[in-house]
């Protein structure tokens, strides 16, 4: 019984993080694209000057990774239980290096990814960089700090099978809408529209957003139940 009630503390833990995260996505990266558009910059994605979009993006994601940390899984824990949360911090630690490591060969993944696809490495290598560097805050980051970097392997390589795990479903889903989006964002790229948007990387960067942004779109319309049953709760009391 008592696992069974621990079980459930969990699982509604692990939505209200996943909720969490989600709105904060939902209103931070469409408030970048507006100010960018608002303040006529939207050209400039894709460039040194527009560092300060996956700053902020990487901040947005910080403060995810914090509040679910901030908030323990397990309500009351007895004292026989401190030394596995002891070791459970050390692995936290290990894996948070390990993590250190793992971005920024991904970056360089990305990076070789797309010069594969196309992606010009020569006379704008600058550009393929920054959208590599604003693929893996969006889907590689938030996935190394909620799950680790062999759960992140395993989503990216398809070796595993997470059903039944919220927090990893939501993550895969993630990864893969935002790279759909990315891979949707190159088909403006080659159009006549003669627009200055549609230059190198600046459609992939917009595609990559919208993607991160419709699956966290997604995961709230999925978690409104459980939403709608958590207010009607406190309401009651």
């Amino acid at each position: 019984m008592w696992t069974g009630n621990l079980n459930a503390v969990v699982e509604q833990k692990s939505r209200a993080s996943i909720a969490f995260g989600s709105a904060l996505s939902l209103a931070v990266a469409p408030l970048l694209v507006v100010l960018l558009s608002l303040r006529d910059e939207l050209q400039e994605l894709g460039h040194y000057s527009s560092a300060h979009v996956p700053l902020a993006l990487l901040l947005a994601e910080s403060l995810k990774f914090v509040f679910a940390a901030a908030r323990p899984e397990v309500p009351y824990l007895k004292d026989a239980k401190l030394p596995k949360i002891r070791k459970a911090t050390k692995f936290r630690l290990r894996d948070f290096f390990k993590c250190l490591i793992f971005l920024p060969t991904c970056v360089g993944a990305y990076f070789v990814a797309l010069v594969l696809f196309g992606a010009p490495i020569i006379n704008q290598y600058e550009e393929t960089f920054m959208l590599s560097l604003l693929l893996t805050i969006l889907t590689i980051f938030p996935s190394c700090f909620h799950a680790g970097v062999d759960p992140t392997m395993s989503i990216l390589t398809g070796s595993r099978k997470f059903s039944g795990d919220k927090t990893m479903e939501t993550l895969q889903q993630h990864i893969f809408l935002t790279l759909f989006g990315t891979w949707c964002g190159a088909i403006a790229i080659p159009l006549d529209w003669d627009r200055p948007w549609q230059a190198w990387p600046v459609p992939c960067c917009l595609g990559a957003l919208a993607g991160y942004t419709f699956s966290h779109m997604l995961t709230l319309i999925k978690l409104l139940p459980f939403l709608a049953m958590r207010i009607a709760r406190k309401t009651k009391y």
